[in-house]
């Protein structure tokens, strides 16, 4: 009786993990780029860059900001933003879930049942297509206008006979008294009237202007309910009800601007507060002076 050793599995070696901030610094120092210029084109501080060459996320606000300056980081470089996004997230620990694709062999048809009623179905939609277009070209038959109708034969003309009269070469026009006396007083009737359709004109032009005045003093002021905010360069913002649900997060780009009505207070997490132009909280304007902290700011509104 023989034994069979299996042979001992391998252990298998844990995922070596890279910090991309390393990557970065290596290929930036590659290109001869100092941090100063780096932190210009990504428009951040030169303390976040360093954070991020360090791999010092921590420091830097959440992990989709941090996310964030990586895939730009990346672009900067050149270098694959993609790959670098997934060495962060083996880094930080972040599990992707990857959607499970079948093979082409695993595609089910659908039962011949099914395919007879499509069938039918597109048959149907067909023939009733057909009989909207009949209908359409016969109402639009009916609302023709009709043929105009045809001259008289010129053979007709040709057997009327008229016969010929010699007339003058020039008739001068008698004019009596009676028709002078008519053309006097229409003239100053129509003077009259001329007179009487301008003083109507008139009216009518100061009743129209004081019409629109009293609509535009009708008018009722609007009054702004949540949250606008217009940017002058880059900026990454996160907006947030209390209960931790995200209303709006993406980066926003210069001259855009964000309206979000929301009666209740907001968390908002600002990148860069030098990119914001303004900032209006139900009507009324915030100052983030005071909550900046390395160029980005964590503030609640509405209480």
């Amino acid at each position: 009786m023989s034994v069979e050793h299996l042979p001992d599995e391998e252990p298998q070696a844990p995922a070596i993990t890279v910090n991309p901030g390393e990557i970065l610094r290596a290929e930036r120092e590659a290109q001869n780029l100092s941090i100063a210029q780096v932190a210009e084109g990504l428009r951040l501080s030169r303390r976040m860059v360093e954070h991020l060459e360090a791999g010092e996320f921590d420091r830097l606000p959440g992990d989709t900001f941090s996310r964030g300056y990586v895939r730009a980081y990346a672009r900067l470089l050149l270098l694959d933003p993609a790959r670098l996004v997934q060495e962060f997230d083996r880094f930080r620990g972040i599990k992707t879930r990857e959607r499970q694709v079948s093979g082409i062999g695993r595609v089910q048809h659908p039962p011949r049942a099914t395919r007879q009623l499509m069938r039918w179905s597109s048959i149907v939609i067909v023939l009733v297509l057909l009989v909207l277009a009949l209908l359409w070209w016969q109402e639009k038959r009916n609302l023709a206008p009709p043929a105009p109708v045809s001259e008289l034969p010129e053979r007709l003309i040709e057997e009327v006979q008229v016969d010929a009269m010699t007339l003058p070469e020039s008739v001068s026009p008698v004019r009596s008294p009676a028709i002078e006396l008519l053309e006097r007083e229409a003239t100053g009737q129509a003077a009259s009237d001329d007179r009487d359709a301008g003083d109507l004109a008139s009216e009518l032009a100061s009743d129209a202007e004081s019409a629109v005045d009293m609509s535009a003093q009708a008018e009722p002021v609007a009054t702004a309910n949540g949250l606008r905010m217009r940017f002058r360069d880059s900026c990454w913002l996160q907006v947030s009800a209390p209960g931790g649900q995200v209303l709006h997060s993406a980066l926003m780009q210069a001259g855009q601007s964000l309206e979000l009505a929301h009666s209740g207070p907001l968390d908002l997490v600002i990148g860069a507060v030098n990119a914001v132009e303004s900032i209006e909280f139900q009507g009324q304007p915030v100052d983030l002076s005071a909550t900046s902290q390395s160029g980005v700011a964590r503030l609640r509104l509405g209480q």
